[in-house]
């Protein structure tokens, strides 16, 4: 980016600003009484400036742990109008993470289009002279793929005003994903406003399928726009949900499957190289539905033109075990 992200990082303290000061304290009668015991000096006084950690701020950690108590990173993004946000990552996979955000000033977490709390998976950045984020959500860790969303601060709230989105290909590597096909927005899908779209591809000129979020909930929606005939699950429970993730050198393979009224649906995302001395190497990558029972021939529906897709998000969601029905 043209435009590094100016902001002032915080070391990880792990738990609440209270129980760490707590344990500063234990620790400091620990040491004092050390020292007394072998008559040496006594140690800084962790409650004085130069005993506290480099950076250490507790307002800006209470901030934090209002978000996500076990944070594993701060940093404090200055707008143009001096006001500031604090970016808190609240987990970290192996190539990128998530990252919630609040208002250094305490006036609550900062909010998207929606008016729903901002949360962003991925690579975020930000452009201190437009007031605004930019987050790389890469599909695999080499990247040359995945999803990257360009958000204005418009008011109070983060507006999303570009998004672009490219599949995965060992034939051609673009790693800049300013170049990558840009996805319209508002684009059909089953998701509402105020839900999240974890997932969303036509697959055929009149039929759609999405997988929508909101607080905590999770829902498959399939069929005409409009008017889905495959609802899954009533209640939303993302345990109806079975998320599994293979990642190898030359193969990427993921699933997101569920029974419902006696067939099984899967959402399958697979690409990868197959290696030939003799014939050359071939890429293959296909995304798409597959519905399927017990004695009958899988339908396949594949995913037509462009797609929304966010892989961290649902692992976050759904990675946990799926449920009998």
């Amino acid at each position: 980016m043209s435009h590094k992200m100016h902001y002032v990082k915080y070391g990880v303290l792990g738990g609440g600003a209270l129980n760490f000061l707590s344990a500063l304290h234990a620790v400091y009668g620990i040491l004092v009484d050390m020292h007394r015991l072998y008559g040496l000096s006594p140690p800084p006084n962790p409650y004085s400036p130069q005993g506290r950690p480099a950076g250490f701020d507790p307002a800006v950690q209470f901030v934090a742990d209002t978000l996500c108590p076990d944070s594993v990173s701060q940093k404090v993004l200055t707008l143009s109008t001096g006001r500031q946000i604090v970016e808190v990552g609240c987990e970290m996979a192996a190539y990128q993470g998530m990252f919630r955000y609040a208002w250094r000033d305490g006036s609550g977490p900062v909010l998207d289009e929606r008016g729903q709390p901002l949360a962003l998976v991925g690579l975020p950045d930000f452009d201190l002279r437009a007031d605004a984020l930019i987050s790389l959500e890469k599909a695999r860790g080499v990247g040359g793929c995945g999803e990257w969303y360009r958000l204005s601060l418009q008011g109070d709230r983060f507006v999303e005003i570009e998004h672009r989105s490219r599949r995965c290909s060992e034939s051609e590597l673009v790693i800049d994903p300013r170049k990558w096909a840009v996805v319209p927005k508002g684009r059909p899908s089953h998701c509402s406003a105020a839900e999240e779209t974890l997932f969303s591809c036509d697959t055929s000129r009149t039929h759609h399928v999405s997988l929508c979020a909101s607080e905590g909930r999770v829902q498959y929606r399939a069929g005409r726009r409009g008017n889905p005939d495959v609802v899954h699950p009533p209640d939303g429970r993302a345990s109806a949900f079975d998320f599994r993730e293979e990642e190898e050198v030359r193969h990427i393979e993921i699933r997101v499957s569920f029974e419902h009224r006696g067939r099984r649906h899967q959402l399958a995302y697979v690409a990868g190289l197959d290696i030939s001395y003799t014939k050359g190497d071939r890429a293959y990558e296909s995304l798409g539905v597959t519905v399927s029972s017990k004695g009958e021939r899988p339908t396949e529906m594949g995913c037509q033109g462009a797609f929304v897709a966010h892989w961290d998000r649902m692992k976050q969601l759904l990675g946990g075990p799926a449920d009998e029905d």
